[in-house]
């Protein structure tokens, strides 16, 4: 036995922050009573149950976005036809970027770690000052750099996806990291992926490529998200709420 109501939960929020700029979403789509907690831009959660043999079973879906961080999980009860959740989170920020401990040009990359476990996450890199730029990396934004995979990965992007600076003047990049699961497609009760920005770097020569030691840097957000920013920040919101819609017409 089943209730027989027809409901489709679609929960989302964006926010604008000095601290960066982050949106969160999250869709329960079932034919059972649902509860929603919260639809915040840090957070977004819904719960919903399903009725097996006369007891009630709980199905979750929650995303997060904080400074340098991403989550999005779902939680499903398996042992009846379940519902379909979906969530999703994204989070931007610029930030200006000084290093010390050398001179004349060197190549910097930002550390971030990317963890899809059973669902999607990825982190995304650009460069929006100096104008200066490796051969063969230029785009329209200046050097970017994807970082997606299928496992679990710590990563610092090698020379050649790097960034040009001069040392002692401020370099700017932004940053991108999204997360995001669909029970329909995870095949698992209990997916987590995360991405997160791990404020560090990898530090080479220009002329050599060679890793140097003994480098410092001063970092710090830019109070107002840039036009490169907000430009991939638009393509990742159309994408997410694009794919919560199909999970919601479906």
């Amino acid at each position: 036995m089943r209730y027989h109501y027809r409901v489709s939960l679609l929960l989302g929020a964006a926010l604008s922050l000095s601290a960066g700029t982050i949106s969160t979403g999250v869709n329960c789509s079932t034919s059972d009573p649902i509860f929603l907690y919260s639809s915040n831009a840090p957070l977004s959660d819904c719960l919903t149950y399903t009725l097996d043999r006369g007891v009630l079973q709980p199905n979750y879906a929650r995303a997060e976005a904080s400074p340098g961080h991403v989550l999005a999980s779902h939680d499903v009860y398996r042992y009846a036809p379940g519902p379909r959740l979906t969530a999703s989170a994204l989070y931007g920020e610029t930030y200006n970027v000084t290093f010390f401990g050398g001179s004349g040009l060197g190549v910097f990359t930002p550390c971030v770690q990317v963890s899809p476990q059973g669902g999607e996450a990825s982190a995304d890199l650009y460069l929006n000052s100096p104008a200066v730029q490796i051969p063969g990396s230029v785009n329209l934004f200046g050097v970017s750099h994807h970082i997606g995979s299928p496992y679990p990965n710590t990563s610092c992007p090698d020379v050649y996806n790097g960034f040009v600076f001069v040392f002692g003047q401020s370099s700017t990049f932004s940053v991108v990291l999204k997360a995001s699961v669909d029970s329909q497609y995870s095949h698992q009760p209990y997916v987590r992926p995360t991405a997160d920005f791990l404020s560090s770097f990898s530090v080479f020569g220009y002329a050599r490529h060679e890793p140097l030691q003994g480098i410092t840097w001063d970092l710090a957000p830019v109070p107002e998200p840039s036009t490169a920013l907000l430009a991939a920040l638009a393509l990742g919101i159309i994408i997410s709420v694009r794919g919560l819609a199909h999970v919601k017409t479906g």
